[in-house]
């Protein structure tokens, strides 16, 4: 085959099979939409998109040793599972890009290169790299820092997600010293110096950083910085950042277990072991986060211990967002016992700001169901709650869901949801409570200076509540009892004027208009 039939248009070139090294043959993990050949590029691309013209995988050799596994938009192919190698996924529109070489820093430099030809379409485009290697972590540091630089210059308020890299503290300041809020996860990562740029430029932030999440796969009874990117001294400093708003972190222990609670934030995601409470006063426990998700993970379930905590939260009582998880080692799937449910109704009550509860339990080991009747009477007063989150059976409401009709009956503010987001419901008269309580919510929202609007809904309530909806008409009215009450005393105090009753019938055939219409 000729030099010129090898070549596919002016950026790729067909590498003959026969001259193919073994690194150079792909090894699709499919196939099906992948071609069997490797190219090279003749040039460097314009974007990552310039290869979704070619509706098939490729796979490419670059000069530095490396083979990249092109994936274009729509496709789904990648490396098979004998084969270690760095992935970028860039969320958008572009390609997936899948490095394998044997050489570390040719496969950082080769990541640096893709990542620097992205094309942004989205001002909230997410980005991922993921190291799949088993031998621990990837050194990112030989990609340098511009290539983080790039992936903020089209879409400052990022989410990213790296995966088991080393990073260099150049590349953690730009990481760190965005302008924009950005949401940031580092699962299993370190950098060189140890976090001390990262946190420096923490804390000389002027706006929030926004969201970080740090995870870890190291096992529970490491050294808690150990679990993070930082050494001790700099991971005490960065919980005493104040820039963050919301901060995810694995189980602590030791003299850092309740330090996260004192970091200033507006939400913290955070497990902690039951070990890790036993030797603290946790009615003197400083917790800052408005927004609270706490896992707590034992052996025997600590019900003196959870009622110490629940009467902390409810002595603080200033959250709004308040979840509560508890993981059990040994899997045995228990009720909640009845004086944490009766301790928990308390706190919802002394948190008079809280508009969401999660009681959606860690893989369900403890079940709610059983206190339900309870937990429901503490909160049907309650004026701010939204959102009641729970994992239970439906025969938990009562028969014929007699316990979520009279709580929605009462409190016409809230749901109550699963895990997934999905209404508890009858799929009839519970679905109309809702359908009430929506009308109803509407009803609140309406400016109370609109005279005039709730003034020409009173009247068609009046005109045409019997023949609609009476349910919604009779509590609308109960809303305005004030313009219904100026509507009775015009009639009795002053003679019917022309321009009233033209105008309350103009409303009434313009509404039987609409209704017609949408019929």
């Amino acid at each position: 085959m000729s030099s010129k039939s090898q070549r596919i248009n002016d950026l790729l070139e067909i590498i003959p099979p026969c001259r193919r090294t073994p690194a150079q043959v792909p090894h699709w993990f499919k196939g099906k939409d992948s071609s069997p050949l490797t190219y090279k590029l003749l040039r460097a691309p314009h974007s990552l998109g310039e290869f979704n013209q070619y509706q098939q995988s490729l796979a490419i050799w670059c000069d530095n040793g490396t083979l990249v596994y092109v994936s274009p938009c729509g496709l789904d192919d990648f490396p098979n599972d004998r084969q270690e190698y760095l992935s970028l996924e860039f969320g958008d529109k572009s390609p997936s890009i899948h490095i394998v070489g044997r050489w570390g820093p040719a496969v950082a430099r080769t990541a640096a290169f893709f990542m620097e030809l992205e094309d942004i379409t989205e001002a909230r485009s997410q980005f991922e790299i993921i190291n799949s290697r088993s031998g621990g972590r990837l050194d990112f540091c030989p990609a340098q820092s511009l290539c983080f630089t790039r992936l903020f210059q089209g879409a400052p308020a990022r989410h990213l997600y790296i995966n088991s890299l080393t990073m260099s503290a150049e590349q953690s300041v730009v990481l760190a010293a965005q302008t924009q809020s950005i949401h940031l996860t580092l699962m299993n990562c370190i950098f060189d110096d140890w976090g001390t740029a990262f946190v420096d430029a923490l804390q000389n932030r002027q706006q929030s950083f926004g969201s970080l999440t740090i995870e870890s796969n190291t096992e529970s009874l490491s050294a808690s910085w150990e679990k993070t990117p930082f050494s001790s001294s700099n991971l005490r400093r960065f919980l005493q950042v104040d820039t963050i708003k919301h901060l995810t972190l694995p189980a602590m222990s030791g003299e850092f277990a309740l330090l996260p609670f004192s970091t200033k934030l507006d939400q913290l995601d955070y497990k902690i072991t039951f070990a890790a409470l036993l030797d603290v006063d946790i009615q003197d426990l400083q917790i800052a986060a408005r927004k609270l998700s706490l896992t707590i993970s034992f052996g025997t379930f600590p019900t003196e211990l959870i009622l110490s905590f629940l009467r902390r939260v409810a002595a603080l009582g200033h959250f709004i967002e308040l979840k509560l998880g508890f993981d059990n080692h040994f899997y045995d799937k228990d009720s909640i016992p009845a004086c944490v449910a009766e301790e928990m109704s308390r706190v919802i009550a002394a948190n008079r700001n809280l508009e969401v509860l999660d009681l959606c339990d860690y893989a369900r080991y403890l079940n709610w169901g059983p206190h339900l009747e309870k937990l429901f009477e503490g909160i049907r007063d309650h004026e701010g709650l939204r959102v009641l989150k729970l994992n239970v059976s439906i025969s938990a409401f009562g028969q014929h869901f007699s316990y979520l009709r009279q709580l929605l009956s009462q409190n016409r503010n809230i749901v109550v949801i699963n895990e997934d987001g999905n209404l508890y419901s009858d799929g009839l008269l519970i679905d109309m409570l809702y359908a009430l309580n929506r009308f109803y919510r509407g009803l609140t929202n309406l400016a109370v200076h609109h005279f005039l609007e709730r003034r020409l809904l009173v009247v068609i309530a009046l005109l045409e509540g019997a023949s609609t909806s009476f349910p919604c008409s009779a509590l609308l009215l109960s809303q305005n009892v004030d313009v219904l009450y100026e509507l009775v005393q015009s009639i009795e105090l002053e003679e019917p004027r022309e321009d009233d009753n033209c105008t309350s019938q103009s409303i009434l055939s313009n509404n039987r208009k609409r209704r017609k219409t949408m019929q």
